[in-house]
């Protein structure tokens, strides 16, 4: 939505701690300790996403989008002493992040608290993978969270699970005015798409569609409206449905949110 993502990148070399010959003390720790699904470590360990260094501490990797590691969270599996750090020159615009294709992205303060989600989402849903999970190291690395939604248009739900104590509260609070400005600045700039997951016809008859191929998108004044019905004939676009584009001109915008204290009209 034309964006501009804050940036954090460090200079310097990052450099993943050393590896240890085993992965023992972090499987133990996190399934019996933290609980966690068995499964879920599995396959963090399996997509290198997860190690054990030569001091017996759970490292969590981050990757960017050419697959390079530029994130490592160390968390120690000595219960006696609590040691947890992010590795020098860690890149917190990546953060730790689990991408699954999803249409849906998780966010939590800690590895382990994502972690924690996937687990219970696994034992209650059956598929943890249906969700994207995003680990900000705290609350003040929010920057990660718009980094990932640039990078990722097609995520349309965000599922912000930070602490329920001040600075939780202040940091959710933020992403939500944050992403209401971007909403906003969209629509001032013609540049948005709107999604819908149910048609309405003439005579109040409704069918659901998915939204991927059912939307009318605008850029530079140029609208696309676009209908798939999902039925077994291609029609005019190929998709079941229709598409038409069209030259649009709009001179000012009306956008009014609803508040505690009421309406709030931008102009």
């Amino acid at each position: 939505m034309g964006r501009t993502v804050p940036t954090t990148l460090n200079t310097k070399e990052f450099i993943l701690p050393e590896k240890d010959n085993n992965n023992k003390n972090v499987f133990a720790y996190l399934t019996q300790t933290r609980k966690i699904n068995a499964d879920i470590v599995n396959d963090l360990i399996n997509s290198n996403h997860l190690f054990q260094d030569v001091h017996k501490n759970c490292v969590f990797v981050g990757y960017n989008e050419n697959q390079k590691p530029v994130f490592a969270n160390q968390r120690g599996t000595n219960t006696e002493k609590k040691f947890v750090a992010d590795v020098v020159n860690s890149n917190y615009n990546e953060c730790f992040y689990l991408n699954h294709n999803s249409n849906k992205l998780i966010v939590a303060e800690s590895v382990i608290d994502v972690l924690s989600i996937a687990t219970i989402i696994a034992a209650t849903q059956g598929e943890y993978q249906n969700y994207n999970y995003l680990a900000l190291s705290g609350t003040t690395k929010r920057q990660s969270i718009f980094h990932h939604l640039e990078q990722q248009p097609e995520i349309d739900t965000l599922i912000l699970s930070l602490d329920n104590d001040k600075a939780g509260e202040l940091a959710s609070q933020k992403v939500k005015e944050q992403l209401y400005q971007d909403a906003v600045r969209a629509l001032e700039n013609n540049t948005f798409v709107l999604e819908a997951d149910r048609l309405i016809f003439k005579r109040g008859r409704s069918v659901s569609v998915s939204s991927v191929k059912n939307f009318i998108s605008m850029a530079n004044k140029k609208a696309t409206v676009q209908v798939s019905f999902d039925t077994p004939r291609p029609l005019q676009n190929g998709l079941g449905g229709f598409t038409k584009r069209y030259l649009c001109s709009c001179s000012s915008l009306h956008v009014t949110r609803r508040s505690p204290k009421g309406n709030r009209t931008y102009l």
